[in-house]
């Protein structure tokens, strides 16, 4: 039966329900659907491990792109955790450890606050108002309204967007502070915001997918044929490899030219290739979307650098599996 306890990642209440597994399952309105291996929850109950605030909000930013995916996360201490039954599809193994030294990019939440804004008005007019829930927050890993307040009061003051009531919030705090209401907070963006958000998406109409991948392999032509039929059957993109392109110059400066040309980048990790990890990173850095890739094979005997193990790569099997796949996750995360 549920029951009401506290969310194991925001201490606030959540529903929690039985599982299956050697697990506890919680829904929590801010942090979304996920279990706790029971051995985990023993270890965190007891003081023996501890989860700081960055941690907490990168295991929280991730549970909630896995539930947009339609998977449930269950969150364990480490690979060697006992839970059973691994056969569902719906649920995804995270480790707490993987997550417990992921950068929080702090010089990045106010871009990513107003990308957040500009798609909340894709489909209404340019000046209407927008709230940014605590789950929204979370997503762009803001740990409360605290800091939620300081970020919208410095792009108030930069003149990127206008509201009155997070400017009086801060008047009416005295004594115990209840910042909570900066969530509910109506904001609007100023033309200079629309301009800054434009700088963003020079690339939002481009039709292309840059490939970062090995040029070596007996199954590079296979994979990378894959890996085009994928996105021209997902969308009619465009997907290339740079020794497939004629260029003058550096092949650095051609990469990342080609890079940033690209409305998303696919890399396929398979090997090891220190290309595809500079050529990936870049890409995450300048705001580009990477689809990872990593034959199954390699995924499952932990070959992934350690950096880049938390995130949610297509363990693909064969060059058909590879093809049904990406082009399923195209579709679900690359707006046309």
């Amino acid at each position: 039966m549920p029951d009401d306890q506290n969310c194991f990642f925001c201490r606030e209440q959540a529903r929690s329900y039985a599982s299956e597994r050697t697990s506890s399952g919680y829904v929590c309105q801010n942090c979304g659907n996920y279990e706790i291996g029971s051995q985990t929850q023993v270890a965190y109950a007891r003081g023996s491990e501890q989860l700081g605030l960055s941690h907490s909000l990168n295991c929280i930013a991730q549970t909630l792109k896995d539930n947009d995916r339609g998977l449930v996360p269950i969150w364990v201490s480490d690979k060697a955790s006992s839970v059973v039954n691994r056969q569902s599809t719906a649920l995804i193994y995270r480790t707490l450890y993987d997550f417990k030294d992921v950068p929080v990019r702090h010089s990045e939440k106010q871009n990513e606050l107003l990308k957040l804004m500009a798609r909340r008005l894709s489909d209404k007019h340019p000046f209407d108002e927008v709230t940014i829930g605590r789950t929204e927050a979370y997503r762009l890993k803001i740990a409360d309204g605290i800091e939620l307040y300081e970020w919208l009061s410095l792009m108030i003051n930069a003149g990127l967007i206008l509201s009155t009531q997070v400017a009086a919030i801060k008047k009416r705090m005295t004594g115990v502070q209840n910042w909570d209401e900066v969530f509910s907070a109506s904001i609007k963006l100023t033309p200079e915001g629309w301009k800054k958000i434009e700088s963003f998406y020079s690339n939002i109409k481009s039709r292309k997918a840059f490939i970062a991948m090995s040029f070596h392999g007996d199954d590079r032509a296979s994979t990378q044929m894959a890996i085009e039929e994928a996105c021209r059957e997902a969308g009619n993109w465009e997907a290339f490899t740079i020794d497939k392109k004629e260029y003058v110059g550096g092949i650095t400066d051609e990469i990342i030219a080609s890079i940033n040309q690209s409305r998303f980048v696919i890399a396929e990790f398979t090997g090891g290739n220190p290309g595809v990890y500079f050529e990936a990173g870049y890409a995450e850095g300048a705001g580009i979307p990477v689809i990872p890739l990593v034959k199954k094979s390699e995924l499952d005997d932990g070959k992934l650098h350690f950096d880049i193990r938390h995130v949610n790569h297509i363990g693909w099997e064969s060059a058909d599996d590879l093809k049904k796949r990406l082009k399923d996750r195209i579709q679900a995360i690359i707006r046309a």
